[in-house]
C-alpha cells in the first residue's frame, strides 16, 4: 500500500458505468481499497456480470470502499479522491456526449493526471474507453 502501510488502494474515475463498476468490484473482490469519484454516488452499484443476477443492481458497499461526490470536470473534486496517495488509477470515463458534455473526457483525463502527479504518488494508471468505436465513432 502508499508507504507499504496498508492493502493497496486504487482510485476509481468512471465509477458508475460499467467498466468502472466492474473495476471496482474486482479491486474490492481482491482486498484493495477502492476510492471512487462520482456525480450521483448512489448510482455505484453491483455490477451485473461478475455481481450476478440476484444481487446486480443493489448498492456497493464495503468498508475498504470510499465513494465521493463530485464531477471529474472539477480538478479539486479529483485532487480529494488522490488526497494522501493512491497505489493505481483506473480511468473508466465514457458516455454520451449529450450526458456528459463535449469536454468531459479530455478535460477529465487531464485532472486526472496532474492530480496523479502533485498528490497521486503513483504513475501507474489503466485507461479504458470505448469513445472513439462503434455508433460513438464521430464523438
Amino acid at each position: 500500500g502508499v508507504l507499504g502501510l496498508s492493502a493497496k488502494t486504487i482510485a476509481v474515475f468512471g465509477s458508475t458505468g460499467g467498466v468502472g463498476l466492474e473495476a471496482i468490484y474486482q479491486c474490492l473482490g481482491k482486498g484493495y481499497e477502492v476510492r471512487a469519484l462520482a456525480r450521483t454516488p448512489g448510482k455505484v452499484v453491483i455490477p451485473p456480470g461478475s455481481g450476478g443476477e440476484s444481487k446486480a443492481g443493489k448498492m456497493l458497499s464495503s468498508p475498504s470502499l470510499t465513494v465521493m461526490q463530485g464531477d471529474v470536470t472539477r480538478y479539486e473534486d479529483v485532487l480529494k479522491v488522490m488526497e494522501g496517495g493512491v497505489d493505481g488509477v483506473i480511468v473508466a470515463l465514457g458516455g454520451q456526449t449529450s450526458e456528459v458534455g463535449l469536454s468531459m473526457l479530455t478535460d477529465g483525463t487531464r485532472n486526472i493526471i496532474k492530480a496523479m502527479q502533485e498528490e497521486g504518488g503513483t504513475n501507474k494508471v489503466s485507461i479504458v474507453s470505448s469513445i472513439g468505436a462503434g455508433e460513438s465513432y464521430d464523438q
